[in-house]
């Protein structure tokens, strides 16, 4: 999949779909998991979690 990016650059990139959704589906759980540590018990992600970890099962079945 192509993907543009642009910044004080413009460029076009090729990157590998499902890994590029699995690594940012990676770093969404580690956000979830550092909010919940960070504010100890006053929030709860659970079910974001959740989601993620089915959506990443979903991609990595696809590689």
């Amino acid at each position: 999949m192509q993907y543009e990016l642009e910044g004080r650059h413009h460029f076009k990139v090729v990157l590998p779909k499902n890994e590029l959704i699995v690594a940012l589906l990676d770093g969404a759980e580690e956000f979830f998991k550092s909010m919940e540590e960070y504010f100890k018990g006053k929030c709860n992600y659970q079910y974001e979690i959740d989601k993620i970890a089915s959506l990443r099962d979903r991609f990595k079945q696809q590689r």
